[in-house]
C-alpha cells in the first residue's frame, strides 16, 4: 500500500475522484458539455496533477518517482469550497467505493489533504479485502490453505489497494463462493443464511458486471435446502438469482449516460460485427491469447504492477504458475460432501462463461471497432476464475501431509510478495542504469 507511489495503480485518479464524489453524497457523476465528471475540489485536481506529470511515471520505466511530490502535495490544503469541473469520474456503482467514501468522508471532515485521503481510500480498501477474504476462509469447510494462497496473489494484493471496485468486487464473489460451499454441508438453509447469501449476491450485481456469474454457485445446493415447502423453495432460489439480475440490468441503463466514450469504440457497430460475422470473435480471442500480445495477459495473472508497466521477471511468473498449480492439484484432507460430476461441470462452464464474458465485455466496451486483439485485457480480471476452480478439484489424487502444505503456502507466498516488492521498489525509486 506504501511502496506503491500515489496514482499508480491503474486508473487510480479516476477511482478517487470517484470516491470523493460519493463520500460529498453525489451518487453519480454529471456531464458538461459531453464530459463525465463532478464539481469537485480544485486541490484535487491540483494534486493529481503534481503526482503524475512533469515527467509522468505512466509507461516510462526510466522515470522514477520523487518522495519530494508527496511533501508538496501535503502543504495542499483541501479547501472544499474552491470547487472547478473535473472530468475523468468512472461511472461505477457507487457499492464497489462504500469503504473507501466512509474513510475520505471521515477524512474530509477535518480538511486533511487530498493526498492523505488517497492513501486513505487505499486503506479503507485493503481492510475490507482483508474482512471479506478472512471471513471467507472461516466459513468455508474445506481447502481452506488454498483460499489464503490465491488470497496471497500479488497482483490480487496489489488489486486489493487500489481505491478501485476490485476488492469489493472479487471479495464479494469469494465470500458468495465460501458461503455455499459451506451451505451444502447443512441439511437446511437457515432463513438469516439466505437473506445473508441474497444481499451478497445482489452487492455482486452492483461492482462489476462479470462478477455475477458466480451466483451460478446457487445451483451447488438442492432446493429441499431452501424450504419444506416447494414453491417457497423455488422462490428462494430464484430470488437469488433474479433479483440480482434485475439490479445489473437497472444499473447497466443508468451507467450508459455516464460513461465516457472511447475513442474509436462503438458498441453497437463492434456487436453488429460480431453478429454478421461469427467467427470473428473466436479469432479475436485466438490473437488475444496466442500472440505475443497475449503475454501481458499471463504475465499480469500474477504480477504486473503500476500502470501495468511494472512486471514480474519471467522466472518469478513461472514460479507463481507452478504455484497456483501446486495448490489446485495437491490435497491434504478428506471431504465429506464431494461435488458430483454434474456440478463440477457446472462449475467449470461458469469459469469458461466468466473468461469469455469478461473478453465479450471488453471488446465491446473499449476496444476499437473491429481490432484485431481485446484491447485493455489483462490477467488481472480473471484471479476470481482461481477461487472458483478450488472446489472442482478440492479431491485430487495427489496428496501430502497437511503441515507440508501449509509450509507450502507459507514460503510460495512470501517468496512472491518479497518478489513483486523489490521490483515495485527497483521500478520507482532506484536508479539502476
Amino acid at each position: 500500500m506504501l511502496i506503491i507511489p500515489p496514482l499508480q495503480t491503474p486508473d487510480e485518479s479516476s477511482h478517487f475522484l470517484r470516491v470523493y464524489q460519493l463520500s460529498q453524497f453525489h451518487l453519480a457523476p454529471t456531464i458538461q458539455d459531453n464530459i463525465v465528471g463532478g464539481e469537485l475540489p480544485r486541490s484535487l485536481s491540483k494534486t493529481i496533477k503534481l503526482l503524475d506529470t512533469n515527467p509522468s511515471l505512466r509507461f516510462h520505466a526510466e522515470t522514477k518517482y520523487d518522495i519530494h511530490r508527496t511533501a508538496e502535495v501535503l502543504h495542499m490544503p483541501l479547501n472544499k469550497q474552491d470547487t472547478m469541473f473535473t472530468s475523468g469520474v468512472t461511472g461505477y456503482a457507487p457499492v464497489g467505493y462504500i469503504p473507501q467514501s466512509i474513510g475520505v468522508f471521515l477524512g474530509s471532515l477535518i480538511n486533511l489533504p487530498a493526498i492523505v485521503l488517497m492513501y486513505i481510500a487505499r486503506l479503507m480498501s485493503l481492510l475490507v479485502w482483508i474482512a471479506l477474504i478472512f471471513t471467507a476462509i472461516t466459513i468455508v469447510p474445506y481447502r481452506k490453505w488454498a483460499f489464503v494462497a490465491v488470497g496471497l496473489l500479488p497482483m490480487l494484493v496489489a488489486q486489493a489497494v487500489s481505491p478501485g471496485i476490485d476488492a469489493m468486487s472479487i471479495g464479494l464473489g469469494v465470500l458468495f463462493i465460501a458461503s455455499v460451499l459451506f451451505l451444502r454441508t447443512k441439511t437446511r438453509i437457515p432463513t438469516k443464511w439466505w437473506v445473508g447469501l441474497l444481499v451478497i449476491a445482489c452487492l455482486i450485481a452492483l461492482t462489476k458486471q462479470t462478477t455475477i456469474l458466480v451466483l451460478g454457485f446457487v445451483f451447488l445446493l438442492k432446493l429441499s435446502q431452501f424450504d419444506t415447502k416447494r414453491w417457497k423453495s423455488y422462490l428462494k432460489k430464484a430470488l437469488l438469482l433474479l433479483l440480482p439480475a434485475f439490479l445489473l440490468v437497472g444499473w447497466s441503463l443508468v451507467s450508459l449516460s455516464v460513461e465516457s466514450p472511447v475513442p474509436g469504440q462503438d458498441s453497437g457497430a463492434q456487436l453488429s460485427n460480431i453478429i454478421h460475422t461469427p467467427l470473428r470473435l473466436p479469432q479475436v480471442l485466438f490473437n488475444t491469447f496466442f500472440t505475443t500480445w497475449g503475454d501481458d495477459v499471463v504475465r499480469s495473472l500474477i504480477g504486473n504492477f503500476g500502470w501495468i508497466d511494472t512486471p514480474l521477471a519471467g522466472g518469478i511468473v513461472a514460479i507463481g504458475y507452478i504455484f497456483i498449480a501446486a495448490i489446485l492439484f495437491i490435497g491434504y484432507e478428506s471431504i465429506n460432501k464431494k461435488l458430483s460430476r454434474i456440478h463440477k461441470i457446472l462449475l467449470l462452464l461458469l469459469t469458461f462463461l466468466y473468461v469469455i464474458g469478461t473478453c465479450t465485455a471488453l471488446y465491446l466496451l473499449y476496444s476499437p471497432v473491429n481490432f484485431d486483439v481485446i484491447y485493455g485485457l489483462q490477467g488481472r480480471y480473471f484471479l476470481l476464475v482461481l477461487f472458483m476452480l478450488i472446489p472442482v478439484f478440492a479431491v485430487t489424487s495427489i496428496k501430502m501431509p497437511r503441515k507440508s502444505y501449509i509450509k507450502l503456502v507459507r514460503i510460495g507466498s512470501l517468496f512472491l510478495i518479497v518478489a513483486s516488492a523489490l521490483t515495485i521498489y527497483l521500478r520507482y525509486y532506484v536508479e539502476l542504469f
